[in-house]
């Protein structure tokens, strides 16, 4: 199963912060984060990985990337991208409820 959402997570210092989540297969929650090259870097093994071994992969845009809308000047300090991932890791452990799926699978 692939699909891709749209989540809203909350950080304490930034505010409300809008994340497109693709998210491939079923099992154990594994976390890709890509690099500089955007999203696209980390797709193919995502896939791959989510159909050779028991695993649900999680690849968040870090905002900025893949055609996502651009952080504030707040948001690229040091603790802001961990915060960011441990939101968007949390979400994904409650099934991304509440969220807005804007059917981009």
């Amino acid at each position: 199963m692939t699909t891709a959402t749209t989540c809203t997570v909350t950080l304490p210092d930034a505010g409300p912060v809008d994340v497109a989540v693709s998210d491939y297969g079923d099992g154990q929650p594994f976390l890709l984060l890509h690099g500089g090259g955007g999203p696209d870097t980390v797709t193919g093994f995502g896939e791959l990985f989510a159909k050779t071994h028991d695993v649900r992969v999680i690849v968040p845009t870090h905002p900025g990337f893949g055609g996502t809308a651009r952080p504030d000047a707040h948001l690229p300090q040091l603790e802001t991208p961990q915060q960011l991932m441990t939101a968007i890791w949390d979400s994904a452990s409650n099934g991304f409820s509440g969220q807005r799926n804007r059917g981009l699978s």
